[in-house]
């Protein structure tokens, strides 16, 4: 009488997507702040008009942005409090998504 294991290909899809992630050195911000997850967390419909809102007009590069201007930016327009809680939630969600859950 044999043991009947199941559920292997989840793991080796876990496993692929872990090390795909662990080889990740940059995610581009277009991958992280998909409409998806701009639609369910701010008042944005897509990336397109977040990219074209007034903040990313103000600026030039958004590493010129002001930390304390982003994130009142984000708590005005988002679920968020902090531009950095908006990329870690969304960042999580990548990688939830690219683990395959």
């Amino acid at each position: 009488m044999g043991v009947k294991i199941t559920g292997l290909n989840k793991l080796k899809k876990l496993q692929k997507g872990a090390k795909e992630l662990s080889e990740t050195k940059s995610i581009p911000i277009t991958e992280l702040l998909t409409d998806t997850f701009l639609i369910k967390n701010t008042d944005f419909n897509g990336f397109v008009e977040f990219e074209n809102s007034e903040i990313f007009n103000k600026y030039k590069n958004i590493e010129d942005i002001p930390d304390d201007e982003m994130d009142e930016f984000i708590r005005n327009k988002s679920n968020f409090d902090s531009w950095e809680d908006l990329l870690s939630n969304a960042t999580e969600e990548y990688v939830v998504k690219r683990l395959g859950f």
